[in-house]
């Protein structure tokens, strides 16, 4: 069976997204539970933009590829797929929840990293 690799690229990228909300959420609620606040270093507002930009990186990337051709789709899922794991490795902490949905990350992030090094062009669809 031939395997479609921007669908699978696609169908990883949803499974990072999922991810990255979940331990987002599971965040919350520990600090909630806690009876804690949330701790945002620096400017709370420029913090949640740089988050927001982050996070719609694999939303963008669900889409892109899918239909980017085969050449720039490559280099957009080199260039985000380090972005990706920078923010994930910078922005973490360390919460045993966090560093286990992380290493779930960044462990999507090598596969997707690995079938996009091994992508050849015939194989586009």
């Amino acid at each position: 069976m031939k395997q479609n690799v921007p669908v699978i690229q696609s169908t990883l990228w949803i499974v990072l997204m999922i991810n990255m909300i979940f331990i987002d959420i599971y965040s919350i609620i520990v600090i909630l539970s806690g009876g804690g606040n949330m701790d945002i270093p620096g400017d709370a507002g420029v913090f949640m933009a740089i988050a927001v930009f982050m996070t719609n990186v694999p939303t963008v990337m669900i889409f892109l590829s899918r239909v980017l051709p085969f050449r720039p789709s490559k280099i957009m899922h080199y260039i985000t797929i380090v972005f990706t794991g920078l923010y994930i490795i910078g922005l973490g902490d360390s919460s045993p929840h966090y560093i286990a949905g992380a290493a779930v990350e960044l462990i999507t992030l090598v596969i997707l990293f690995i079938i996009t090094l091994k992508w050849k062009e015939s194989n586009r669809n």
